[in-house]
């Protein structure tokens, strides 16, 4: 008798789990947000309930296992394409129940955003749990930053770097007119990164300009491997590709195989050429993950901001780990003779 009070129980719980979500989800699944730094209450008291909405919309489907829904009037068609892209490599859901942050008002155009909203992400979480950890810590720790419009509502979310790194790269420049400029090419750094996490190829496409030089070394091991290295004489060898090939090498390739891929970016720098204002070398440390391989490496992007609508990456090297001991060293702009 007893079993089948138990058994009774059991189904009425499963029964209240399965078809009664949203009680639960009102106490246990909130993300409240509250805003500071912006003298137009009216569109705070909106940011504060879309970034709420949001947050909360992306952990009540992190727990029902199934994909996110939000209104119309919370986020952008764009947005929505972006969050539902993120949500087939990785789900995700924020960690926190409140979230304080202050408004940043973007200097290029009438936007602002909030950041430092830290957030887990499923898969990538537990293949490294499962897994003995080869890749720096940093690639366990994962924030996102909301992007809104004029009007309040959310027009983007990216993969975002660490707020020291943010504010410290950006207030590096000497000018306004430089500090805006950095902030614009941070913002493509991190629209970038995610791109590769969310497996955007035609964001990809868009960004490489068609007669970009893509460069990738590997490092030559032997039998003395380890005694050369220690001589400080390690080999790398280096191959280029054309757009066209490093594009179909994502697409059918590593997208294609890999039920997750994310990036992290850290160490970086940004250096302006003398001759060209609009053009800039950015140099990263890259930690790269997917589901099924891991490596560490630097990355150096050469960037043409000239039609700031559409930045153009005219050159890509990435260089394993080691690479900094070899005489070429790691690339940057000065590894390059630019022709315009």
């Amino acid at each position: 008798m007893d079993n089948v009070y138990r058994k009774i129980i059991l189904g009425c719980c499963l029964f209240l789990l399965l078809y009664c979500p949203s009680s639960y989800s009102q106490d246990g699944f909130k993300t409240v947000v509250k805003l500071t730094d912006l003298s137009d209450e009216v569109l705070l008291n909106k940011m504060q309930r879309n970034a709420t909405e949001l947050l909360t919309g992306i952990n009540e489907a992190f727990f029902q296992n199934r994909k996110p829904e939000i209104r119309n009037d919370v986020m952008t068609d764009k947005a929505k394409e972006i969050l539902n892209s993120l949500w087939e490599t990785s789900p995700l859901r924020c960690t926190e129940t409140q979230i304080i942050e202050r408004v940043l008002q973007m200097k290029r155009e009438k936007k602002y955003q909030i950041r430092n909203i830290p957030v887990f992400i499923k898969d990538v979480f537990s293949e490294n749990e499962a897994k003995s950890k080869e890749v720096n810590n940093t690639s366990d720790n994962y924030e996102i930053c909301l992007t809104f419009n004029s009007t309040g509502k959310i027009e983007n979310i990216c993969y975002s770097l660490q707020s020291n790194n943010y504010e410290r790269l950006k207030n590096e420049g000497a000018t306004v007119s430089e500090i805006s400029r950095r902030e614009f090419i941070l913002e493509f750094i991190e629209n970038l990164r995610t791109a590769y996490n969310r497996k955007d190829i035609d964001f990809l496409k868009k960004v490489y300009s068609n007669d970009a030089l893509i460069i990738t070394g590997t490092i030559i091991k032997s039998e003395h491997s380890d005694i050369m290295n220690q001589l400080g004489k390690i080999r790398v060898v280096y191959q280029t590709q054309t757009k066209k090939e490093y594009i179909e090498t994502l697409k059918n390739r590593i997208f294609k195989y890999n039920k997750y891929v994310n990036i992290v970016f850290d160490e970086i720098k940004i250096v302006k050429d003398l001759k060209y204002p609009d053009l800039y070398g950015v140099n990263l440390k890259q930690l790269w993950n997917t589901s099924g391989y891991k490596d560490v490496g630097y990355l150096f992007l050469m960037i043409d901001f000239k039609d700031e609508n559409n930045p153009t990456i005219h050159v890509r090297t990435w260089q394993p780990e080691g690479a900094e001991q070899t005489k070429e060293g790691i690339f940057g702009l000065n590894s390059f003779d630019v022709v315009r």
